[in-house]
């Protein structure tokens, strides 16, 4: 088979067709993994996935956030801990130093009552040109007919999500109980503004795949009940995902995190064709869903990252379990299954990434 460009390999993966070899989808990494990985062997300033020589992706990043964003502020210094408003008007509780090597401690909510949605919407105006990147203009050319990688566009904050960050779990769901109305009304609101500011990208672009975030479980089990998710967001999401299909972007993903048993089928319905990052400490297992979806839903992530940090036997057990039945079957990127920690060593991460390419090549000789 012809080499196929990194842009035809990943639509081809996707959509279970003939390829040369498996779409190497690069991963994330902590900060604290890099700065560990820079003592150990990777150049200083040096992206992993450039040095290991993945498949890159070319995005398209909209502001989909508020705009203006509310002015970071600290109310509060609590020795390592500070308290601040940030950008998204909601108090947190974060580390002093390398905020982002932990998720922050949510304090309080933007929108408590009808009167913060108000205000809050006003933050939320789709016809701003500062929400589309600064080069868009110049490198449309570029991502139509020229780049090899494929062109993503990051379509982030699904319904569920923007809710949840905008009043917290609790008050979403207290909102959905005591005043369903206006839980309607914002999401009313939500999928005009989606619509909007994504119209210009999905008419301009030939894209490759659109992805979506809408985080809508935890370990066990999802956040809320497949039964108010349909009462409030299925047909919201099926409109958004419609609108991007009538674009014709063949490869839609939604990038949602935790326990899938009670999810993936709901978004296999509202139209999403592919789904990440799989977290296996969440009970997912790429097997297990790859038997009961078929080639209905594409996979990206899937492998355990708590294994990396192992020894390199657990690293290539699991590599052989997975890899090559999941390479040969097609609708899969290999990839962790979130940001790859701190507890993982660069030798450990260059061992996993070595073995992955060679199976790779030829995933066939390793069944």
């Amino acid at each position: 088979m012809n080499i196929l460009s990194s842009r035809q390999r990943f639509v081809s993966c996707m959509r279970f067709e003939p390829v040369d070899r498996c779409f190497l989808k690069e991963d994330g990494f902590s900060p604290s993994a890099i700065r560990r990985w820079e003592k150990e062997g990777l150049p200083e300033g040096c992206n992993p996935n450039e040095y290991f020589g993945m498949d890159l992706r070319e995005f398209i990043r909209v502001n989909m956030d508020c705009f203006p964003e509310f002015e970071e502020r600290i109310i509060e210094e609590d020795g390592d801990n500070i308290i601040k408003i940030d950008s998204g008007g909601r108090t947190v509780k974060q580390r002093r130093d390398n905020p982002l090597d932990a998720m922050p401690q949510f304090l309080a909510w933007p929108v408590r009552c009808r009167d913060d949605f108000e205000r809050i919407k006003e933050r939320y105006q789709p016809d701003i040109q500062e929400r589309y990147p600064v080069d868009y203009e110049k490198k449309k050319d570029f991502w139509n007919n020229t780049c090899t990688s494929p062109v993503a566009y990051e379509q982030r904050g699904m319904f569920f999500h923007r809710l949840h960050m905008w009043m917290g779990l609790e008050g979403l769901c207290m909102a959905m109980y005591d005043d369903p109305d206006w839980v309607h009304e914002m999401v009313e609101f939500l999928e005009r503004f989606l619509i909007a500011v994504s119209e210009k990208v999905l008419s301009e672009i030939n894209l490759d795949y659109v992805y979506a975030c809408d985080d809508i479980a935890y370990k066990t089990s999802s956040l809320i009940s497949p039964e108010q998710f349909k009462r409030f967001f299925f047909e919201p999401t099926r409109r958004v995902v419609e609108k991007v299909k009538q674009a014709g972007v063949p490869v839609i993903v939604m990038d949602t995190d935790g326990n899938l048993d009670e999810f993936a089928q709901i978004y296999l319905d509202a139209g999403f064709n592919a789904i990440c990052p799989m977290e296996v400490a969440a009970g997912n297992d790429l097997i297990k869903l790859r038997k009961r979806f078929g080639k209905k839903l594409a996979f990206q992530g899937g492998f355990d990252k708590r294994i990396l940090a192992e020894d390199k036997e657990a690293i290539h057990k699991e590599v052989m379990r997975l890899y090559p039945r999941m390479m040969t079957q097609g609708g899969f990127c290999p990839n962790i299954d979130h940001a790859v920690p701190e507890n993982v060593s660069f030798d450990n991460y260059r061992y996993y990434i070595e073995l992955t390419k060679k199976v790779a090549d030829d995933p066939h000789s390793y069944l």
